[in-house]
């Protein structure tokens, strides 16, 4: 593969993107390669063009990609409503938002940065989409930069800060796990360093 320009890993599968269109290849048992099947998969890249697609984020089994006009595709794993509200696998590019300027994945959730703020869909086990108990949330912190998605917690850069909030278990949303009596956050709270 010749000149990617962005490149992004799921738990068993790898996307890339390039000039000519986006190539996946790796696991595909829930279609997350995008090709149309199941297969078992491919160590080959499978090539397939989602047209002017210019950034990218996977899940653990689910991809999604967008254009500079903010819209978004997503395909793949969708039991827990990661790609959209119908709750079943995606085989192939589903287009789910209009305003979207990145995206990033977890095991079972997905969170944009429009141009306003963040979107968050599917899994909240863990409060991972910035709200208590919903299957989607619009996390209200303006001026996004970048954002980044573990398996059941999301942060993001806002002002050259780190906003992080969902499962803080192991002191991932870089407080101390004591400070989350009920395991996790649901609202975006500051990292500070030392």
């Amino acid at each position: 593969m010749s000149n990617p320009l962005a490149i992004a890993l799921g738990e068993l599968h790898t996307c890339a993107l390039t000039s000519s269109g986006l190539s996946c290849w790796g696991a595909n048992g829930a279609g997350q390669l995008g090709n149309g099947t199941k297969d078992i998969g491919s160590g080959t890249p499978s090539p397939f063009f989602l047209s002017g697609a210019s950034f990218l984020g996977l899940g653990a089994n689910h991809s999604c990609a967008g254009d500079n006009s903010g819209a978004l595709s997503c395909w793949g794993a969708n039991s827990q409503g990661q790609v959209d509200n119908s709750m079943q696998d995606r085989l192939s590019p589903k287009g789910v938002l209009s305003n979207a300027r990145a995206v990033v994945g977890g095991v079972g959730h997905t969170c944009a940065v429009t141009s306003q703020d963040m979107k968050c869909w599917g899994l909240n086990d863990r409060e991972q989409l910035g709200g208590s108990g919903h299957e989607e949330s619009d996390v209200h912190i303006s001026g996004v930069q970048f954002a980044a998605a573990g398996a059941k917690h999301t942060c993001a850069v806002q002002n050259g800060g780190v906003l992080c909030w969902g499962w803080n278990n192991m002191g991932q949303l870089g407080s101390d796990p004591a400070t989350t009596p009920t395991g996790s956050r649901p609202d975006p709270g500051p990292v500070s360093g030392r």
